[in-house]
């Protein structure tokens, strides 16, 4: 899958313009489900790892299933190690990046406003 233009987003020679979440549900509905992982795991299975207002996101833009690098990815990139991953075009690889940044943003943010709510009482 790559972008073209704003909207516009080529899935395997067709091109079209959908939204971010279409895209992601026509791709997934495009090729084999070789990318997903091999059980029924989804991302609501990560709660006690993962900011609930993560998750929401996650399931608002439809991802429901980590692919198969993301089921790897993610657990170890939370644990503060190092990722070296390489997956074909469309595996979900920047999700696997992006989704640990993001908790690590939100847990940074959260133990800052309880550290300053703390220092005022």
């Amino acid at each position: 899958m790559g972008r073209k233009g704003k909207d516009q987003v080529v899935i395997r020679g067709s091109v079209g313009i959908y939204t971010p979440h279409e895209a992601y549900t026509s791709f997934l509905s495009r090729v084999p489900h070789l990318f997903l992982a091999p059980t029924k795991m989804d991302f609501s299975s990560w709660a006690h790892i993962l900011d609930p207002r993560l998750l929401r996101a996650l399931a608002d833009l439809g991802f429901a299933r980590p692919t198969l690098v993301q089921a790897k990815a993610i657990p170890i990139a939370l644990d503060g190690k190092d990722i070296l991953a390489r997956a074909r075009t469309g595996s979900g690889k920047t999700a696997a990046y992006c989704i640990p940044v993001v908790q690590k943003i939100l847990s940074a943010k959260s133990v800052c406003r309880s550290v300053f709510m703390h220092t005022l009482h």
